[in-house]
């Protein structure tokens, strides 16, 4: 199963209660962009906030994510 970050409506917080549970290699991001989150600054700023992360982040954000 693979969950997709757009669902978050980028919420940060969402994603990082998700990472409780789910591993970030089970996490892609936004494969329904430009659906659920509109306005290019707010995803620039759910990117930048992603990548903040860390590993877990840099995993959601890359391809290597999409093990699946």
């Amino acid at each position: 199963m693979v969950f997709d970050t757009a669902g978050f409506c980028g919420a940060l917080g969402a994603v990082k209660g998700a990472l409780i549970e789910i591993p970030a290699s089970r996490i892609v991001f936004a494969t329904d962009y430009p659906q659920e989150i509109r306005e290019r600054g707010a995803v620039a700023d759910f990117v930048k906030q992603l990548a903040a992360l860390g590993k877990d982040g840099e995993a959601i954000l890359s391809a290597m994510s999409a093990s699946f």
